[in-house]
């Protein structure tokens, strides 16, 4: 029998570069981490350099999300904070 349990990731904050189009940092907290932040960067095709522990099935849910989202770079700063203010839960579903 196959568990499924539900995840939620919260974003609070994206960064942005010029140095760095193809790149969005995004400040988070999840379902699982009481409460902490972490961070990780979104590169369009990947999500990299996280701080926090992410399941590889919720960063793949994840990143499909952002794409849809987001899409991928290079990205806009005005464009990636109203996206943020449009939507910043993201909910998942993974199985153990």
């Amino acid at each position: 029998m196959t568990n499924f349990f539900d995840f939620s990731i919260t974003l609070t904050k994206v960064s942005y570069s010029k140095s760095r189009p193809n790149t969005l940092r995004f400040t988070c907290y999840s379902s699982g981490s009481n409460g902490s932040l972490f961070e990780f960067d979104y590169t369009g095709p990947d999500i990299q350099n996280e701080t926090g522990i992410l399941l590889e099935d919720i960063k793949e849910q994840l990143c499909v999300a952002l794409q849809t989202d987001y899409g991928y770079g290079p990205f806009e700063r005005k464009a990636a904070n109203n996206q943020l203010k449009s939507k910043a839960l993201y909910q998942f579903k993974y199985n153990s």
